[in-house]
Formats: C-alpha cells, sequence, structure tokens
C-alpha cells in the first residue's frame, strides 16, 4: 500500500450572505420609512438601517479590514448600496411606492 501526504490550508472564511428575510426587512424599512414621502436617500437609509437593524453590523463589517481580501469581504454600507439600489430600480420600473397602501387613491 501507498501512503499519500495530505496537506491542509487554512479554511477560507466563507463570505456572508444577505438572508431573503433581512433583504425583505430593509425593503419594508425603506418603504415605510418614505411612505408618501419623497424618496429617503443613501446616507438616511444608513442611519435608519442602523437604528432599526443593529445585527447587519455585526453580521457584515462596517468596514473593509486594511488587511482582507475586497472579493471576499462584504461591508454593510455595500450592502446598504446594494439593497437601496435594488429598492430604486423596483420603485422606478412600477413608478409608485412597492406597497399598495402607499399608492394614491383612485375614485371608484
Amino acid at each position: 500500500t501507498t501512503a499519500t501526504a495530505t496537506t491542509t490550508t487554512p479554511a477560507q472564511p466563507q463570505p456572508q450572505r444577505l438572508t431573503f428575510d433581512l433583504l425583505e426587512l430593509m425593503m419594508d424599512i425603506l418603504e415605510k420609512e418614505t411612505g408618501f414621502e419623497s424618496i429617503i436617500t443613501t446616507h438616511t437609509a444608513y442611519e435608519v438601517f442602523a437604528q432599526k437593524i443593529p445585527q447587519l453590523f455585526s453580521i457584515f463589517p462596517a468596514k473593509q479590514a486594511k488587511h482582507s481580501n475586497s472579493t471576499t469581504t462584504t461591508t454593510a454600507k455595500q450592502i446598504i448600496s446594494d439593497v437601496y439600489n435594488y429598492w430604486m430600480h423596483k420603485r422606478s420600473k412600477l413608478k409608485r411606492p412597492l406597497f399598495r397602501r402607499f399608492w394614491p387613491v383612485t375614485s371608484t
């Protein structure tokens, strides 16, 4: 029998992924914060998420670590920006709020 040597390499940390539930919560917050008013800014969205979903910043780091590879680490700011842009695209495509309760009242 022949013995084979195996080398072990340190495991790469798996990048965190945004769950569907968290995406849904973030979209819900964006809609409710905007409501009938004008669209909130990304800066405002960041502040609202920091207040209403503090665990977002424990799942995703607030800043990119200097020594980490930028392709594997996703920051909270990137997640917020991506979700915000996705939400804006959906609203623009629909040409009204995503929540029906914020749609203009029509005559019957």
